[in-house]
């Protein structure tokens, strides 16, 4: 018996309706966890997370700061979920439960010199990047054209993210 934080219960509670569905979620780093993911594949369902390489329940071959070249990977697995830290720009670690950590795929990414270049990517991270893409563009507009004032209260906070919403998607 598991007891989940209120971010995990939220999360499963969404995605109730879809148990044994066998379809494919992303979600963003605050929700991720081992136990989430497992949880998720003992309903039925896939998962492929963005996780923060510094969380305790990561393999510690992941947490180490190795420099690795422009597209290496290494991954671990344990039972259905698999965790995998690719050095693309910057170090990303994944978990999934939806692709096994050895299939790879081809990502065009650009130098600093401003040329492109093929890189081998795993397959797991492109997932994410081709589900997730949309959220993190409306997270970095919104970064750049944030209005928003920190307050404690929390209908404040709520008008601020809709008048950042708007201006977004009016721009």
């Amino acid at each position: 018996m598991f007891f989940f934080s209120l971010d995990e219960s939220v999360v499963l509670t969404l995605c109730d309706t879809y148990i044994h569905y066998h379809r494919l979620f992303a979600f963003d780093n605050f929700f991720s966890s081992f136990q989430l993911l497992k949880t998720f594949n003992e309903r039925g369902l896939y998962a492929v997370v963005m996780v923060r390489g510094n969380r305790k329940w990561l393999p510690v071959i992941l947490k180490r700061n190795d420099r690795m070249h422009r597209g290496e990977f290494m991954f671990r697995t344990k039972g259905c979920v698999a965790a995998i830290k690719w050095q693309g720009n910057k170090p990303v670690t994944v978990l999934s439960t939806y692709r096994s950590p050895k299939q790879v795929t081809s990502v065009k990414r650009k130098n600093k010199d401003g040329t492109s270049s093929i890189v081998l990517c795993p397959a797991t991270v492109a997932d994410y990047n081709s589900i997730m893409g949309g959220v993190d563009r409306l997270d970095r507009r919104r970064e750049r054209y944030a209005v928003g004032r920190h307050s404690v209260k929390g209908w404040h906070r709520l008008l601020y993210f809709l008048i950042d919403l708007t201006t977004v998607n009016i721009l």
